[in-house]
């Protein structure tokens, strides 16, 4: 799903059935926020977290990036799994 898409889709679960509204509430003029959802643009990086903010989802949720694992999770649910392995052992014994 692209950009303005995401726009879209997260507008609306916000309870903003109208574009117009939105525009409003972030402060930008109807037609600027019409080029976000339906002719590709894309907002500037100050006004992509207000708009993020407005609809209470991150930057990354609206430009739909995936979310990565860093190493110290990753770390962290290798040792999660193995200390759940060694509580099934204790509790056989």
């Amino acid at each position: 799903m692209n950009f303005q898409d995401k726009l879209r889709q997260y507008r609306e679960q916000a309870g903003y059935k109208q574009a117009k509204d939105f525009a409003e509430k972030i402060g930008i003029p109807y037609t600027t926020y019409l080029g976000y959802e339906n002719q590709g643009r894309e907002p500037k990086y100050e006004l992509l977290c207000k708009i993020a903010t407005a609809l209470n989802c991150t930057t990354d949720e609206l430009l739909g990036r995936e979310k990565h694992v860093s190493y110290y999770e990753l770390r962290c649910m290798k040792l999660e799994n193995q200390l759940k392995k060694i509580a099934s052992i204790a509790s056989d014994m």
